[in-house]
């Protein structure tokens, strides 16, 4: 099951990259767009799953990016984190306006340094929302002028509603409710 939604995500990658590169060809006018999808939550939900304790995570992560001045763009984070704890409905729901500023390129590619202000739901049993804040550094690599890979790293803080201790995929929780987390991305995505 999780080879075949794997496939699936890499194939609609592929085919929409080979849509909007026949866009280009055709002379269709080329804008500042970007859409990606972070692998690494990804893996880290299947590694998560474990079905001796009942517990699966099917984790997505995708941003939508556009330049709108020389080195600088705005967008949307998304994080949708379906999935079963302990026997118990698991969703995960986080929604963010982000922004980041390309210091070294006037294009969305290499050094950027960004921020996000959204908020999150988090539902096991119970439902819990926290507005949240975060950060975030990297580089964005281009292969060609379709295809990027973009390693990076991002610090979120959030006041999360639950006990001391650590929720999947959302870092360490301390007694006061408050979450925050250092967290590795690997993005794969498209411009368009």
């Amino acid at each position: 099951m999780t080879k075949r939604i794997m496939f699936c995500l890499v194939l609609a990658m592929l085919v929409a990259g080979s849509v909007f590169a026949q866009g280009k060809k055709s002379g269709a006018s080329v804008s500042n767009n970007a859409i990606t999808m972070d692998m690494i939550p990804l893996f880290a939900g299947f590694i998560e799953s474990d079905s001796d304790a009942k517990t699966f995570y099917f984790r997505m992560a995708f941003a939508y990016e556009r330049l709108i001045a020389p080195g600088f763009s705005i967008g949307a984070e998304l994080n949708l984190h379906p999935g079963k704890f302990y026997d118990e409905g698991y969703m995960y729901f986080s929604l963010a306006a982000a922004g980041r500023a390309y210091t070294i390129s006037e294009q969305m590619e290499k050094f950027f340094v960004g921020a996000k202000l959204g908020f999150e739901i988090l539902s096991i049993g119970e439902t819990s929302a926290s507005p949240q804040i975060g950060l975030i550094v990297g580089w964005r690599e281009m292969f060609g002028k379709l295809f990027f890979v973009e390693p990076s790293m991002s610090y979120t803080y959030s006041m999360l509603y639950g006990e001391s201790g650590s929720l999947p995929g959302l870092g360490n929780v301390s007694s006061s409710g408050k979450s925050s987390d250092w967290e590795g991305g690997l993005r794969i995505g498209v411009t368009f």
